[in-house]
Order: C-alpha cells, then structure tokens, then sequence
C-alpha cells in the first residue's frame, strides 16, 4: 500500500494512520508491512539538485496474540506448571517477552521461554535482529503461586505481550485434586471438633488467645490473621478468642479464599457466677478455708438470685441436704438479656451448710439450716 503524508520538519512522525482523500480524515491502516519513505529536495534555485530519499520499513500490528491448548498440570518434576500455545501473526513474540500467569487472582510474570538468558544468548545486536517467533510453545513452571490452588475449580489467566505491545490473555477453568495442600498441614495440639475453655493450658489469660502449635509447608493465614512458619515448617499462633467460636480457619490469604483447611474447634469462657448478697448476712469462715455468707431466714422459702457472666443460654440451680443429695429449686429464671437469674428454694429441715465457693445459707433457726449452691454453665461449651 502507498500512502503520501505531506509534513513540515517539526511533525516527522508515523503513528499508523494515513489521510484518506475521499473523506477528507485520517483512517488506521491496516495490520501489514509497510515503507515508510522521507523524500527531500534541497532549498536552492539549482535546478539540478537531486531529490534524495529514505526508506524505513514499519510494520503496523493492532492484533493481540492469542493462546490455544492452555493447560494446568502436575508434571513429572512434581511441580505444577501452566502449558500451552501463543501466537502472534504480525510483529511476533520474543524469547524474552514476558508471560504473566495467575493463580485464583495470585500472579507470577517470567520470560516466555525460560531457558533463555539475555546476558548469554541476546549480547550483540544480531541476537536482537533474529526474526521474531510466530508461535511459541510455552512451559511455565508456577511453583511460586501454587500454594494458591485449591480442590475443584480454579481460575487460570495467562497473558502475554507481543513485540508491538499488544496485550493477549485468556482465562481458562481447572479442575485440580490439591488434597495434599491440606494433607501437609500438621496440628500438634488442635483436633478437628474439640471443644475447650479459658481453664486449658494453651489459653492465656492475659491477652485472651489460644495458642495452636502445629507445622507447615509455608506461611499461611488463620482466621484470618498472618501466621509464620520457621525453616522448618514449624509454628506457634495465637488465635484471638470470642465467646462461642466453633471453627478454625486455615488459608492461604486473610480473606479466606483460598482455604487450606477448616476444623471445628469449639470454644467458651467458663461462666462465673456472682450471688447477690441479702441484707443481714454475714460472711463465715471454713475449715477448709472458704468462706460462706450466712443470712437468717425466717420463711420456708428462699430466693437466691445474681448474674452470670457471659451469654449463658441455661443455668442449674440446686440445694444441698445434710446428707450430701442435691435438690431443684421449686422455680427458677434467667433473663438471657441481662444474664440475671432468680431462683426459689423451699427449706429444708435437718440439713446442714455446704462449704464452698458460692454457697449461701438460709438459716431458720439455729439449729435448722438449708444451703443452696449455683452452678452455671453454656449449653455449648459441654
């Protein structure tokens, strides 16, 4: 194709478009070769000064490369590499153009072809000037990205860029079996659907975290929250604690899209109970060394009331009799609201007072007495 562009010194420039006469506008030119040739003549009066030209040769390419056969597998290295076809008609593809590669939204970028090292094999500008390549079959190992699998359905983009700049990609779905993501990962002292409190050895008090020991391929994320591992795989993470937390989450970014494994692992604070104290009582030491709060009570009914901290959902209430059997309270409530209880007792006659942390006493005379003891407790932590 031969086009004319009439330019002053100050507008040299090429930039894929010709002027089309019968419109009167500038149009793109088509994906092809062309020569782009500088015609100049002397400024003089000689008329015999030559006209002196130059050509350029110039390729336009406004076409993407395009990838065929992509694939995702495990190859016989035991690494997983993406592998597949690009093509680019037009201005071609270089062994150093770079392929980017993503992982369920986690990328990698290396050179088309990985065996071939710009120091040693592109060092002269003839290397520079080989013809460009058409197609490439490509073979990129992503170990870096891996991690990022999961079992099922993975999204798999790959994208390159030709030698005009031109950007290609396609996305392609791949079902992989990645058990061994999870197989890898090693508790020392979580179990899947255990159930454990603020009384348990790992559970520290101070900033209210549990701490799960275990082992790991790499660094990883639970619940949420970064966890490292050490040269050797080795961990040690402080989960934060909530009233009520049932599960742990293992995965690979903080928000959990690309999870490892999941575990039930229950968790709830022990309730503690305190008793309203009635007016007239008085506190009485031990033997054992506790203390009871002792209160005359001239009715045959008691009422024990007070909060329980947390969100129980049930409490149980019961009284002790001389000979160490229990016996229920005639009525009993808990406002799940504010967590107060109230609970009403019948005296019992020839009982005697229980020793221990919660007890109090109802006294009818001096030598009748009932106690009654208050445990509470979550439905969900037992």
């Amino acid at each position: 194709m031969t086009t004319n562009s009439y330019l002053s010194i100050d507008h040299l420039k090429f930039d894929g478009n010709s002027y089309d006469p019968t419109t009167g506008k500038e149009k793109a030119l088509p994906d092809g070769q062309y020569i782009y040739r500088l015609t100049a003549n002397v400024d003089s009066d000689d008329a015999g000064s030559e006209t002196q030209t130059m050509d350029m040769p110039i390729k336009v390419d406004s076409t993407k490369p395009e990838f065929n056969n992509v694939n995702l597998a495990k190859n016989d290295d035991g690494k997983w590499h993406v592998t597949g076809t690009v093509t680019d008609k037009t201005s071609g593809l270089s062994p150093l153009s770079k392929i980017g590669i993503s992982v369920n939204g986690f990328a990698i970028t290396a050179k088309l072809d990985p065996q071939v090292s710009q120091a040693k094999d592109f060092s002269s500008v003839e290397d520079f000037a080989k013809e460009p390549l058409k197609t490439f079959d490509f073979d990129t190992e992503i170990t870096d990205v891996s991690q990022y699998l999961k079992d099922g359905i993975n999204n798999i983009q790959v994208a390159a860029i030709d030698n005009a700049g031109n950007p290609g990609s396609i996305e392609i779905k791949a079902t992989v079996d990645v058990a061994s993501n999870s197989n890898s990962l090693i508790l020392f002292n979580a179990f899947d659907g255990e159930t454990t409190d603020d009384t348990d050895t790992y559970y520290n008090k101070d900033d209210k975290t549990y701490t799960i020991y275990g082992n790991y391929k790499n660094d990883f994320y639970l619940n949420g929250q970064p966890v490292k591992v050490d040269d050797d795989g080795n961990f040690e993470a402080h989960v934060a604690t909530t009233d009520g937390m049932d599960k742990l989450i293992f995965s690979q970014d903080a928000k959990q899209n690309i999870v490892i494994k999941t575990i039930k692992f229950g968790f709830a604070a022990q309730p503690v109970t305190t008793l309203d104290l009635p007016a007239g009582g008085q506190w009485y030491d031990m033997t054992d060394g506790s203390r009871m709060y002792g209160v005359n009570n001239t009715a045959d009914t008691f009422t024990l009331s007070g909060s329980v901290s947390g969100s129980p959902s049930d409490i149980v209430t019961y009284g002790y009799n001389e000979g160490g059997s229990t016996f229920e309270p005639d009525s009993y409530n808990l406002d799940k609201a504010t967590s107060k209880f109230n609970a009403l007792f019948r005296m019992v006659n020839g009982s005697s007072a229980r020793e221990g942390e919660n007890i109090m006493s109802a006294q009818r005379s001096p030598r009748f007495l009932a106690s009654v003891k208050l445990t509470a407790q979550k439905l969900t932590c037992w």
